[in-house]
């Protein structure tokens, strides 16, 4: 009679198993932080090209971006604002508002978007036009997450960016016109951003958080979703899911 033998795993197979087990997860978890950390670093070098770009614009044409006169953007070569929407009442005024006089704005168009194609056309930064007339590929991708857009405004004397714009119609943080409802960052990229920018708390400074439906933490914030509660005083971060916009001051 054949008598059969059974063997199992010894204990050094088991814990070399583990420890390559380990080794994977632990690689793939860090691997996803090298990916989150490079977002955070592409994002705020995409806030100071456009600060830096600004400065260089202004001090070459006299203007903000979006803001010159038409004239002037023939003159100076600025093909797309040249060929775009005639001068308002509101053009050459040292503010990004839009085809109302709003800023902060209450419509994405005009000068929110002519903004980053005039520097586009003065060489001063490139993205690559996806879209039509309001749709998100006619605005620059926003660095951290490319299916989003950028827009611009002036507010409370500065000039911000909004980050991002996700609906054909969305265009305020202030005036809840046709808010998006889809968001840009999840509330830990938004708390790494304003900590490594500014000082973050999501209600104050230099980086402000927007929720969905846009509103500006100054005029309503919805707890759980990308604060914490309705004093925004912090990122809801324990949530990871696409909550938040930020609105940046970068000139």
């Amino acid at each position: 009679m054949t008598q059969e033998h059974l063997t199992g795993f010894t204990l050094i197979e088991i814990s070399i198993v583990l420890v390559v087990i380990g080794l994977t997860t632990g690689g793939i978890l860090a691997g996803r932080e090298l990916i989150e950390a490079a977002k955070i670093r592409a994002q705020i070098k995409q806030v100071s090209n456009f600060s830096t770009a600004t400065a260089h614009f202004k001090d070459k044409y006299a203007a903000l971006p979006g803001d010159i006169p038409q004239a002037a953007a023939t003159n100076f070569g600025l093909t797309f604002h040249a060929t775009s929407y005639a001068d308002t009442a509101w053009s050459n005024n040292g503010t990004i508002d839009d085809a109302g006089g709003n800023a902060p704005i209450r419509y994405a168009g005009r000068e929110p978007y002519l903004f980053s194609y005039d520097l586009k056309d003065a060489n001063l930064i490139n993205f690559t036009r996806r879209g039509s007339s309001y749709d998100v590929g006619f605005y620059p991708p926003v660095a951290a997450n490319p299916s989003t857009g950028i827009f611009i405004s002036s507010y409370r004397g500065n000039i911000w960016m909004y980050l991002g714009k996700t609906t054909y119609y969305e265009g305020s943080f202030l005036n809840d016109h046709s808010p998006g409802s889809i968001g840009t960052l999840t509330p830990s990229q938004a708390m790494s951003l304003d900590t490594k920018m500014d000082d973050g708390i999501p209600k104050s400074g230099a980086v402000l958080a927007v929720e969905i439906p846009s509103h500006l933490p100054a005029t309503s914030n919805i707890a759980g979703q990308c604060v914490t509660d309705a004093t925004a005083t912090s990122y809801n971060v324990t949530d990871n899911r696409m909550w938040c916009k930020l609105f940046i001051r970068f000139f």
